[in-house]
C-alpha cells in the first residue's frame, strides 16, 4: 500500500506488467503505459518451384527492405543460418519494389554447367507477368543470382534446392555432382566457367581469386596481384586502386603467338579506378575495357604451358 501511495504522489507511469492486468492497476488509480504493439514479423519465404511455367500466386515473394531473409525449400527450413543476401555478407538490405518470383536461370552457353537462383521483379502476384518483368540488379548493375552450391551445406540433401531442380528437370545429376565439389561459403566467391566471363576483383587487395568450374573439373584458382608494387619481400603496395569486372581471354597479341596464353582485361569499372599520386613506375592505368599492363607494353600474362597452380586452374577453360 506504501508503494501505491507513492506512485500516486509522484504520478509515475509503470508498465502493465507491475499488475496482474490493467483493470487492477487502474483501479488503484496508477497510470499505465500501454504496451506497444508488437511488430509483425514479414512472411516466411517458402521456394516450392523454380520452373516458371510451373508458377502459382502463392509463389509471389515481396523481399522489400528485407536483409538477408532466412528460407525454406518445400516447407522444408535450410539449416540455421542460411539466408539470402542482396549483398557481399548479406550487408545490404534488398531495395523498394523488390517483389516477384524466384526461378532457376539456366547456364548460356549450356555448357558452361553452371545456372543460378535468379529473381524476377513483377508487377503484380500474376505470373503472367513473368515475362514481361526483369531480373532484379546488384549495386553494380548486373543480375542478382547466387550459385545453387553456395546456398547452404546441406543444399542437395533431401527434399531441397537439389532435388527441387532435379525434380524439375532444370538440371542434370552430373550438374549436381558438380555443384557438390564447391565448398559451401556463407559469402559466395566468383566462379568461372569460361574465357571471357567476368568476375569481381579489388585492386587493393595483393590477391585475387575465384573459382574456375567446368566438366573437366573444379579448382580455387588464388593468384598474385601484379599491378601491386613490391616493397619488400612478402610485402607489396597497391598501386592501383578501385574495384572492377574483370575476364581472362586468349590472347591474340602477336607476342604470344603459337603460344596459350591467356590475358587479363578490365571488362568494367565498379568504381573509379587510378594510379596512386606517388607511383612513378611506367605501369599504365588499367582502362575499362582494355587488356591490364603492368608495365609499359607488358600486357599482364599467363602462360597457360607452365607447370604452376594458376595454369593448371585455366588449363580447364580450354576447349577439347
Amino acid at each position: 500500500m506504501a508503494l501505491l501511495a507513492a506512485l500516486r504522489r509522484t504520478n509515475r507511469v509503470i508498465a502493465p506488467c507491475s499488475f496482474r492486468s490493467l483493470a487492477t492497476a487502474a483501479s488503484h488509480g496508477v497510470d499505465v503505459e500501454p504496451r506497444a504493439p508488437r511488430q509483425t514479423r514479414p512472411p516466411k519465404i517458402s521456394i516450392n518451384t523454380l520452373n516458371p511455367l510451373r508458377l502459382q500466386p502463392s509463389d509471389f515473394v515481396d523481399l522489400s527492405n528485407r536483409r538477408a531473409p532466412t528460407y525454406s525449400i518445400r516447407g522444408r527450413p535450410y539449416p540455421r543460418g542460411n539466408r539470402l543476401g542482396y549483398a557481399a555478407a548479406n550487408s545490404k538490405r534488398f531495395p523498394d519494389g523488390t517483389q516477384g518470383f524466384f526461378y532457376y536461370h539456366p547456364p548460356t552457353p549450356p555448357e558452361t554447367i553452371l545456372g543460378e537462383l535468379r529473381f524476377r521483379v513483377t508487377s503484380s502476384a500474376d505470373p503472367a507477368t513473368f515475362s514481361s518483368g526483369s531480373d532484379l540488379r546488384t549495386l553494380d548493375g548486373e543480375p542478382w543470382g547466387i550459385l545453387p552450391a553456395f546456398l547452404g551445406p546441406s543444399a542437395y540433401h533431401g527434399s531441397t534446392l537439389g532435388q527441387l531442380l532435379l525434380d524439375e528437370r532444370l538440371v542434370t545429376q552430373a550438374q549436381r555432382e558438380l555443384w557438390d565439389k564447391l565448398p559451401y561459403r556463407r559469402n559466395p566467391v566468383s566462379v568461372v566457367t569460361q574465357f571471357g566471363e567476368p568476375f569481381a576483383v579489388s585492386f587493393g587487395n595483393s590477391v585475387f581469386s575465384h573459382w574456375v568450374v567446368t566438366p573437366k573439373g573444379v579448382q580455387a584458382h588464388r593468384f598474385m596481384n601484379r599491378t601491386c608494387w613490391r616493397v619488400r619481400r612478402d610485402v607489396f603496395r597497391a598501386v592501383v586502386r578501385g574495384d572492377a569486372l574483370v575476364s581472362w581471354e586468349l590472347s591474340s597479341l602477336p607476342i604470344h603467338e603459337g603460344r596459350r596464353v591467356a590475358v587479363l582485361r578490365m571488362v568494367k569499372a565498379l568504381t573509379e579506378v587510378k594510379l596512386v599520386a606517388e607511383y612513378e613506375g611506367t605501369m599504365p592505368m588499367p582502362v575499362e575495357g582494355a587488356l591490364i599492363y603492368v608495365r609499359a607494353n607488358k600486357p599482364w600474362a599467363l602462360d597457360l604451358s607452365e607447370d604452376t597452380c594458376s595454369s593448371r586452374s585455366l588449363r580447364l577453360l580450354l576447349p577439347d
